[in-house]
């Protein structure tokens, strides 16, 4: 009776060792299948859109639309709020367009909200209404204005090592005929982009976005070539032909030495179109105070 006691008992152990053994397998499976999924997951949404942006960026800001906007503990309704960024307001903020350049600016820790941004263009466009874009226009002035004087401060450093007939005087290529009618290609072709993917046909959306930079490259290329062919004067006292010339955009160095792609890199780049784009407004800004 013993023995058979004993024999139940030597057979239930090893049951429930069993049982132990294919719950751990099965939990094993388990927690590798949750890895598995997590990693899976993170690859995908980290995978860029056409767009630019990762799927998980994209998912953030659906859900930014979809939910109201707060900071901290109390929800941010109103576009005079401190924590808002009033350049994004007007439709700028600076330090995005120097990121990842050596002329990048501070980040902007502030607010930058699309439903805000409505509110405020709805009550800026009355009689009356706030008015942001004059705190911007000193801000977009004072980054000009430090550019020219570093600018200057290397300009005049190169001609007391080099000469004074190592720059050529500036040209304007961004008003050249040719230029100007590739600029308007490229706004027409980005204007069809984000219509269509209003009308939800992200597949062209994104070929039109293609096609738009191809038009910006040849617009590139087209200043790259102006700057090279442009005449410049013989040198005086130097034996040498002039080298550098002064960006009309950016202020920035041009050597005629360069590929021509090499100098279309630089039309192309986020620096210059920085400067570019923030000369743009300063002008559109004041032409805007003039006619009130």
């Amino acid at each position: 009776m013993q023995h058979a006691m004993h024999a139940l008992s030597l057979a239930g152990l090893v049951s429930y060792i069993a049982i132990l053994v294919i719950a751990g397998s099965w939990f094993f499976r388990f927690f590798i299948f949750l890895f598995a999924n997590d990693l899976f997951y993170k690859i995908i949404m980290s995978y860029p859109t056409p767009s630019g942006r990762s799927a998980l960026e994209v998912q953030r800001a659906v859900l930014a639309a979809l939910m109201p906007v707060t900071l901290g503990e109390k929800a941010v309704s109103d576009f005079r709020d401190p924590r808002v960024c009033s350049n994004y307001l007007c439709g700028l903020c600076p330090p995005e367009l120097f990121v990842n350049t050596k002329f990048q600016l501070p980040a902007c820790s502030l607010l930058h909200d699309d439903n805000l941004k409505q509110r405020y263009e709805e009550a800026s466009s009355k009689p009356g209404g706030p008015n942001f874009e004059m705190a911007l226009l000193h801000l977009l002035e004072d980054i000009v204005t430090k550019n020219d004087r570093a600018v200057s401060f290397e300009v005049r450093k190169a001609e007391e090592s080099e000469g004074p007939n190592i720059f050529i005087p500036r040209v304007e290529v961004q008003r050249l005929p040719e230029v100007e009618a590739a600029e308007l290609e490229v706004t027409a072709k980005v204007k069809e982009a984000s219509i269509a993917m209003e009308n939800g046909n992200s597949i062209m959306s994104g070929q039109l976005e293609e096609e738009a930079e191809v038009l910006r490259r040849k617009k590139c290329l087209l200043q790259a070539r102006a700057v090279r062919a442009t005449p410049h004067p013989p040198p005086q006292g130097k034996t040498y032909h002039p080298k550098l010339r002064v960006c009309s955009g950016c202020g920035h160095f041009l050597n005629l030495i360069d590929a021509e792609d090499r100098m279309a890199d630089h039309f192309q780049g986020r620096g210059h179109l920085g400067f570019v784009i923030s000369s743009q407004w300063i002008s559109k800004i004041k032409e805007k105070f003039k006619r009130r």
